[in-house]
């Protein structure tokens, strides 16, 4: 299969989107990669196999189904990122994180579409961002009232960066990418897809930073979201009868809890600091099964 054939496919749904009923002759003009009418039959074909059904064929015309389209469109994006090495992808690529990431969204696949059009050209990607941490909403409210001027409006803060992948992590669909700030910093972030709105693509930059991802998730659970930063000592009996140790790096309460309570039991984490301990009370978690003291 031609590597861009399903990022060709994409390309129909945004127009789609913004237009109720387009006829298949000028659906074909405007796509970018200059279809014909035998191909773009043959993709209405196939996102019926994902469950989302174009209407309107029969008069010549096509248009959404509402109903259905988020779940085949989340269905579609699975199987187009799973078939792909590039962008990178984090973690199991989940059909449901993906279906509650573009729920929010009036055009989701506009979004998607945008995004890979900016990590394959290495674009700017500008978007006001409503963050998903309830903690990193107080500190940037609190940073607001300290040096009064807008951090975050209307509960948004504005987020400049160069995409360079997606990551499934927690519950949550990320982009992983280049964040650029104002006085020139630059440094590796993520933001939650179903937090984002008032996107545009950017010019087009070069990348300044590397993205291994199987370096920078080993043995590490990040948020890049908010939350305190900590080293914690790990006991992981989840591959092997004896435990394994090591150091985790994590980013954020909730994340770290979520990883050690998703173990069962076989992840724990050794002498935890007190606040740890008071978040995982507060969350209903029992601390038998993830925590572990030792002298």
């Amino acid at each position: 299969m031609n590597r861009h054939y399903r990022d060709n496919m994409l390309e129909i749904l945004p127009v789609l989107e913004t237009v109720r009923n387009v006829t298949m002759p000028k659906l074909v003009s405007l796509h970018p990669a200059g279809l014909s009418l035998r191909t773009l039959q043959r993709y209405v074909n196939e996102f019926a196999a994902f469950g989302l059904e174009l209407q309107g064929q029969r008069r010549g015309e096509l248009r959404i189904r509402p109903e259905a389209y988020l779940s085949g469109l989340s269905r579609f994006i699975k199987v187009m990122l799973a078939d792909r090495v590039h962008p990178p992808v984090h973690g199991e690529i989940s059909e449901k994180l993906i279906l509650e990431a573009l729920t929010p969204h009036a055009f989701p696949a506009k979004l998607v579409a945008d995004i890979l059009k900016a990590v394959r050209e290495s674009r700017i990607f500008n978007f006001a961002y409503k963050p998903q941490h309830p903690e990193t909403r107080r500190k940037l409210a609190a940073a607001k009232s300290q040096r009064g001027h807008g951090i975050i409006k209307n509960g948004h803060m504005p987020v400049s960066m160069v995409p360079c992948g997606f990551s499934f992590g927690g519950d949550l669909m990320l982009l992983v990418g280049e964040s650029r700030y104002a006085n020139g910093k630059i440094e590796r972030r993520q933001y939650a897809l179903r937090g984002m709105s008032a996107w545009q693509l950017g010019e087009p930059t070069k990348v300044q930073l590397t993205f291994d991802f199987s370096e920078i998730y080993a043995n590490s659970v990040y948020t890049w979201l908010g939350g305190e930063h900590y080293v914690l000592k790990i006991e992981d009996r989840r591959f092997d009868e004896e435990p394994r140790h090591y150091e985790l790096r994590a980013n954020g309460e909730e994340e770290v809890l979520a990883f050690a309570n998703s173990a069962l039991g076989r992840v724990r984490i050794i002498n935890p600091p007190d606040k740890l301990v008071q978040k995982a009370a507060d969350l209903g978690i029992d601390s038998n099964l993830i925590f572990s003291r030792s002298a």
